[in-house]
């Protein structure tokens, strides 16, 4: 996979799991953890990005930011027992945006 299409993949998969956890699982009320959650993924895709400049100034700890943040998702969902389908499906996504950030280091 190029570097463009693992890049698009980051984004794609950021944004994704960014409005899972700030929109739709506060639905019904907002659930600081979550927002907080969503919000994080959406600055740590700013810094991916450049958009953010003072944080994209470092890439490579972007990249490992977006990695141990995704990572924290997917342990903290088992740790306070998650479950459905929309959890699941959303933890596979973080996997998924995981490996592509990953990849994408490799090719930087």
């Amino acid at each position: 996979m190029s570097k463009a299409n693992l890049r698009l993949a980051v984004i794609l998969l950021t944004v994704f799991t960014g409005i899972v956890h700030l929109v739709v699982l506060n639905l019904d009320h907002i659930d600081t953890l979550f927002f907080l959650n969503g919000i994080g993924y959406f600055v740590l895709l700013g810094a991916f990005t450049g958009v953010l400049k003072p944080l994209a100034a470092n890439q490579k700890l972007v990249h490992y930011g977006l990695i141990g943040f995704a990572a924290a998702t997917i342990i903290a969902f088992f740790l306070f027992n998650g479950s459905g389908l929309l959890g699941y499906v959303t933890k596979a996504v973080e996997v998924l945006l995981i490996v592509a950030t990953y990849l994408h280091l490799q090719k930087s």
